[in-house]
């Protein structure tokens, strides 16, 4: 596994952001796990814990899946949508087609409308009835206000083959990143508050 000493040579030593994607593909039926999860998870406990050792509480900062987290939980963030696919953004293809996002394009079930027949209203509203009411499941989550609920459209099709049932691996995935900056977000505070401006 290179992406510890990937992270370490950009951050430690080059100080540059980072930020990792966590995305998959119909393309590619292959995707992380919950081993894999948990190797991350040890991997960011590793991380943090050398930045806490060298009192380089920037670094942590600079990694930015966790940084977006630990600023939205010192602001009282609650986040309104997960992303704003289909509501505030969408995908135009090279023939016209309108989609949700661009993880989508060229996915034809995915299309909302085209420049020659306007949008489609109705998946819309399926869109933002989803994006304003999450599934109930979310609603119980312990992240959820950091979250908003229902995830990736584009993950949760894949997985699930529907937009609207949020992916177990992702929700799972994106709890452990929030642990993590829970965690760095206490330590910043205590020691290095004036980051956090």
């Amino acid at each position: 596994n290179y992406f510890p000493q990937i992270i370490d040579e950009l951050i430690f030593e080059k100080k540059i952001n980072i930020y990792y994607s966590r995305s998959i593909s119909k393309d590619k039926p292959e995707r992380y796990n919950t081993k894999q999860i948990r190797q991350l998870e040890f991997f960011l406990f590793e991380f943090i814990n050398k930045c806490f050792a060298r009192k380089d509480f920037n670094s942590i900062l600079l990694l930015k899946n966790i940084s977006t987290i630990i600023h939205a939980i010192n602001k009282r963030q609650r986040k309104e949508k997960f992303c704003s696919a289909g509501i505030n953004y969408l995908s135009v293809s090279t023939d016209g087609s309108f989609y949700i996002c661009h993880r989508f394009t060229e996915h034809c079930d995915a299309t909302l409308g085209s420049v020659e027949h306007g949008i489609n209203e109705k998946k819309i509203e399926k869109i933002l009835n989803f994006r304003e009411k999450p599934p109930k499941k979310c609603a119980v989550c312990w992240a959820k206000n950091l979250c908003s609920g229902g995830g990736c459209m584009h993950e949760n099709k894949v997985s699930n083959n529907t937009f609207f049932e949020p992916d177990n691996l992702s929700c799972q995935l994106f709890r452990t990143e929030c642990k993590v900056a829970l965690i760095a977000y206490i330590q910043i505070l205590k020691n290095a508050p004036q980051l956090l401006k």
